[in-house]
């Protein structure tokens, strides 16, 4: 009887290790197919505007880590489409300009298509004007994402989200019109009185 329950324990035993094994490749293989696809990057991440230079620009590399070729954008719309990429700001004090690549209209560094293994290299992604001039805002970080949509032939859209961030500083105080008043009535007199001597 103890032999018997021995044996049954090693079958056991034996198709547990088995059922392991099989539960690790799937998931193994399921994690890697997730792995494969769009990756985008962006190489500085974390910017900051001045008063003298409110303008940031993000710069980045698309990648297609699959091996098969992925379209950029949404199925059947043309090149330029807004719908292909795309800057979210989820926080911000003051009014943010954008412009897509060299030009504002699309970014035409952005290919429709990228074979398997192929890589954009550095490429200018997308520029963010951030001027500082009300004297009420605080200093803040813009908080905010990138986004590129992609498929391969006949299968979904789905999305590559890289985050970024904008340090931006207070903004400048403006001189009030009677402390200008002020000033140049004081300048004024001090010139008529050198003038007298």
């Amino acid at each position: 009887m103890l032999s018997r329950t021995n044996r049954l324990l090693q079958i056991i035993e034996r198709n547990a290790v088995r059922l392991f094994l099989v539960l690790f490749f799937i998931a193994l293989s399921s994690s890697m197919a997730k792995a494969d696809g769009l990756l985008l990057n962006i190489s500085n991440p974390n910017g900051a505007v001045t008063v003298q230079n409110f303008s940031y620009t993000f710069f980045g590399t698309i990648t297609n880590s699959s091996g098969q070729p992925i379209n950029i954008g949404m199925p059947g719309l043309p090149r330029g489409d807004p719908n292909s990429y795309t800057v979210e700001i989820q926080f911000q004090l003051t009014n943010v300009g954008l412009s897509y690549g060299p030009f504002s209209t699309y970014n035409e560094l952005i290919p429709l298509t990228l074979a398997a293994g192929a890589s954009t290299g550095e490429i200018r992604l997308f520029t963010l004007n951030l001027p500082v001039l009300d004297q009420h805002n605080p200093a803040y970080t813009l908080l905010g994402t990138f986004t590129v949509f992609s498929y391969v032939n006949d299968g979904p859209v789905v999305s590559t989200v890289s985050p970024f961030t904008v340090q931006v500083p207070a903004g400048v105080p403006t001189p009030e019109p009677a402390a200008m008043l002020l000033l140049g009535t004081g300048l004024s007199t001090l010139v008529l009185m050198r003038r007298r001597r």
